[in-house]
């Protein structure tokens, strides 16, 4: 359970560094959106960047709340997914893109829920 919830704090951390550099931020988030839908697209980005680092440091002070952070971080990508379907912002290498961070959030989370409700020990030993 700790070497899932890591690697989901690592990209965490990771993706919140990129995403607050200011050429991402024009090139891919306010690129042909409005200023609101870029603001909005950018705060769901690191909320959902918070959940996953808050997912990797759970297992060492609760590890029942990881698989919660990580459910936490796919709401946010979903909401991001859905701004885009609302703002017409969907093309499809996107979609693509979205599917497979949904597909491998949704395994992840599975397997942290599974580990931390029928392994109790799997997230203090």
């Amino acid at each position: 359970m700790k070497v899932i919830a890591v690697a989901h704090g690592i990209l965490g951390y990771l993706g919140g560094a990129v995403a607050a550099s200011p050429e991402i931020q024009t090139d891919i988030i306010y690129q042909n959106r409005s200023p609101l839908a870029g603001d909005v697209k950018k705060y769901l980005v690191y909320g959902m960047c918070f959940c996953l680092v808050l997912c990797g440091l759970c297992p060492w002070f609760k590890p029942s709340a990881t698989p919660l952070w990580a459910w936490l971080a796919l709401g946010f990508h979903l909401l991001s997914g859905a701004l885009d379907l609302a703002t017409q912002q969907g093309r499809f290498h996107c979609w693509r893109c979205m599917a497979t961070g949904v597909t491998v959030k949704t395994i992840a989370a599975v397997a942290l829920t599974y580990l931390a409700t029928t392994l109790p020990s799997a997230g203090n030993g």
